[in-house]
């Protein structure tokens, strides 16, 4: 091989596949929607947070969202700068998800006004216009959880066994696991263990 031709070969090589590489939507245009979803913790692929990627997907597939990305949170002390990096980058809409995102949530919607926010299990004390809150009524599926039990139980004798008390969540669901089964007969023995 004729190594002066080389230099040549390269080029081509990288001017054909990069034409191939597909191309970056641009967040600052008016014309695209961008949203982006931070995580409190955990992977994308966990519980709420792969939930609500999921919804993201199907906004998107739908047409109503451009471009969606996310940011896993590793390290508590980060997420504020994750939230950051979609305002920098021009989305329009950043969902944040979990209750210890709150106030970062919060302080990011306070000084980006232009900027929609939904936190996801997350409640506000104070009415934002450019932030909402999502909170699920985990009591009522937890209800219908311990009413179904109650329901079918044979022995009269029902257990639940929740993840931590200190969850708000999770002590939602299992207070209204509780209230569910009690509801259908109240002679019904139910431990409830965290």
């Amino acid at each position: 091989m004729n190594l002066k031709r080389l230099p040549f070969i390269i080029l081509f090589f990288i001017l054909i596949f990069s034409s191939c590489a597909p191309r970056t939507t641009d967040c600052a245009r008016p014309d695209i929607l961008c949203v982006g979803l931070v995580t409190a913790s955990g992977s994308i692929n966990d519980g709420i947070n792969q939930q609500a990627w999921l919804g993201l997907e199907d906004a998107k597939a739908a047409g109503l969202a451009d471009r969606i990305d996310y940011i896993e949170t590793v390290d508590s002390r980060d997420r504020a700068a994750n939230i950051q990096t979609f305002i920098t980058d021009g989305y329009e809409v950043i969902i944040t998800i979990g209750s210890s995102l709150t106030n970062e949530t919060i302080a990011a919607a306070q000084k980006n006004p232009k900027v929609k926010f939904i936190g996801v299990e997350q409640t506000q004390n104070k009415t934002y216009p450019n932030l909402t809150g999502l909170v699920f009524h985990e009591e009522r599926s937890g209800f219908l959880s311990g009413a179904l039990a109650a329901s079918i139980t044979q022995t009269n004798r029902i257990a639940a066994i929740c993840e931590a008390k200190f969850i708000d969540a999770v002590r939602r669901y299992c207070d209204g696991f509780k209230a569910g089964v009690q509801y259908i007969n109240p002679k019904i023995s139910i431990d409830v263990v965290y």
